[in-house]
């Protein structure tokens, strides 16, 4: 009696789909009022946003009614502030974002973090405490366990395949110039660069599949750059006034359409 064929063990590897899903999860750097909250919110609803920033006020409304809406947007937030709030209290703020963020995680289809550079502070002040500087008290802690469990966070966004933009705010980077004292001694002397980077979780550049960076110009308006795209490469280094989440969407996926946005 001829004997079957065995089935290939694969133990706890599972097969690629070969369907992509149509979501992304971004990290959206600018300045003040250079259209982030904008951007984020012209994903497809249900909207669900993680508040600890006063910016959505006079953005939000806009997309409740015609031309933009009416679009179904539902908020929460926290009141955290660095330097403020306590250890303890940033923990059972920490445990109410993880609980609010699952549950948008499946009822909703875009997620934004408002911000993310406040979410991460709240997870350092949550994990560490801080002064009262609002520097995180982490030396010569290890950021090891933190690291992990926040990239686990961000990791859920993906396997839900929702959209979620991680907004992050700008700092201005400082440089070193050497400056020699009354005394003969040189020694180095900071000052402001000029340059400005994103502020927040390190590793979210890396996480996300694509990084953008907002500006605002009188002749352009709203513009969003790509600074680089993992789906995409080609579209990296390009500006585009106006763009929107779903026209990203089929930029980063060329072969998705509007309705795969909606």
């Amino acid at each position: 009696m001829p004997t079957q064929p065995r089935k290939p063990d694969w133990g706890r590897f599972k097969p690629v789909n070969e369907v992509i899903p149509y979501r992304m999860i971004i990290r959206s750097a600018g300045m003040e009022k250079t259209g982030k909250n904008h951007f984020a919110l012209t994903g497809p609803g249900p909207v669900a946003i993680l508040s600890f920033d006063i910016g959505l006020e006079g953005v939000v409304e806009k997309f409740r009614k015609l031309p933009l809406g009416p679009k179904d947007i539902r908020y929460t937030e926290y009141e955290f502030e660095r330097g403020k709030t306590d250890r303890d209290e940033a923990q059972k703020i920490r445990e109410q974002f993880i609980e609010d963020y699952d549950t948008a995680i499946r009822q909703a289809r875009t997620i934004l973090w408002d911000t993310e550079t406040e979410v991460w502070e709240l997870f350092r002040t949550a994990e560490f405490g801080s002064n009262d500087q609002g520097v995180a008290t982490d030396a010569p802690k290890a950021y090891t366990k933190l690291n992990a469990a926040y990239r686990d966070l961000i990791q859920r966004a993906y396997d839900a395949n929702v959209n979620l933009v991680l907004i992050q705010k700008m700092k201005e980077r400082w440089a070193i110039s050497k400056k020699m004292k009354n005394d003969g001694r040189i020694v180095d002397s900071p000052y402001p660069s000029g340059e400005w980077e994103p502020v927040g979780f390190k590793e979210a550049g890396y996480i996300v599949q694509v990084n953008l960076r907002h500006s605002w110009a009188k002749e352009k308006g709203f513009i969003v750059e790509v600074v680089n795209c993992r789906q995409n490469m080609e579209i990296a280094g390009t500006e585009y006034p106006g763009l929107t989440l779903p026209e990203l969407g089929q930029l980063v996926f060329p072969e998705s359409t509007e309705e795969d946005w909606s």
